[in-house]
């Protein structure tokens, strides 16, 4: 009775041993996939800041301070389309769960959709004269600016 009753102790002690290590490596395991998917969230973040200034350097120039559009119907369509590629990867990062937190801190992000949107049905106008919008620039220069702060 006593060996029958010492077996059951110890099966009951690994079992709750192997239950500790496991919700154990449960949370290692989460708690890596959070920070691996908030990283890749961010690389892809500033990447598509990366890619707007690389647009905008291609589309405008400087004359004496003063930023200036290139007239090029091309050009022009071509900044087009990269606004329009920029604003559905911007969607797929706030799909991203993990990085609404990230939006949540950083409520100035939010503008940036928004300004790229105007932008695109700005431009969509033929009869509007296509310049720089300052909205979009300004929330991307924000969003390069904030590189420097991020954790």
């Amino acid at each position: 009775m006593e060996t029958i009753k010492s077996l059951w102790q110890s099966n009951l002690m690994q079992l709750l041993l192997a239950g500790l290590i496991s919700a154990i490596v449960a949370y290692l395991m989460a708690s890596w996939q959070y920070r691996k998917q908030y990283k890749n969230g961010r690389v892809m973040l500033f990447e598509i800041t990366k890619r707007y200034f690389i647009a905008l350097n291609e589309t405008h120039f400087v004359i004496q301070d003063q930023v200036k559009l290139v007239e090029e119907d091309l050009s022009q369509e071509l900044y087009q389309n990269d606004l329009q590629l920029i604003s559905e990867d911007l969607r797929k990062i706030f799909d991203n769960p993990v990085m609404i937190k990230y939006f949540e801190k950083y409520s100035e992000l939010t503008y940036l959709t928004l300004a790229i949107n105007r932008e695109l049905v700005i431009r969509e106008d033929k009869r509007r004269k296509k310049v720089l919008n300052p909205h979009t620039f300004n929330n991307f220069l924000k969003l390069e600016l904030l590189d420097v702060y991020l954790p």
